[in-house]
């Protein structure tokens, strides 16, 4: 099997790869498989699983939390207007395109000890150049 480091081109689902998932499917670049667009079900898991990580992050004694939501990470996908174009209530407004994010850190709160600080890094530019 191809090692994915080697190069700058995914594994296809022949070589060990998988599909990923996004707000909305579209493929950002030739060099990234093509994501499909995630489902209610599949958002529900990954909050589920960013609480199961706070749970083991606590247990272990972190003294904080830093949830990623920036750099074109899965959470900046659904926040960014330019590559969430669901129509459903993870899509549209800003109040929905926030949506993931917001249960997120609400989950993680409900589960990490009382006063230990919770970091969320944001991306508020998308490196596009706007021509005026």
């Amino acid at each position: 099997m191809r090692n994915p480091n080697q190069g700058i081109n995914y594994l296809s689902l022949e070589e060990g790869g998988w599909t990923p998932i996004s707000s909305t499917e579209g493929r950002y670049d030739p060099y990234h498989a093509t994501p499909s667009e995630a489902t209610i079900d599949e958002i529900n898991l990954i909050i589920e699983s960013f609480k199961n990580a706070a749970i083991r992050a606590d247990k272990c004694g972190f003294d904080f939390i830093e949830i990623q939501a920036g750099e074109g990470h899965l959470i900046h996908q659904f926040l960014s207007p330019l590559t969430n174009h669901r129509k459903d209530e993870y899509g549209g407004t800003f109040e929905n395109r926030t949506r993931l994010c917001v249960n997120i850190v609400k989950t993680v709160k409900s589960v990490f000890s009382n006063g230990k600080p919770i970091f969320l890094r944001v991306c508020c530019k998308d490196w596009i150049i706007h021509n005026e």
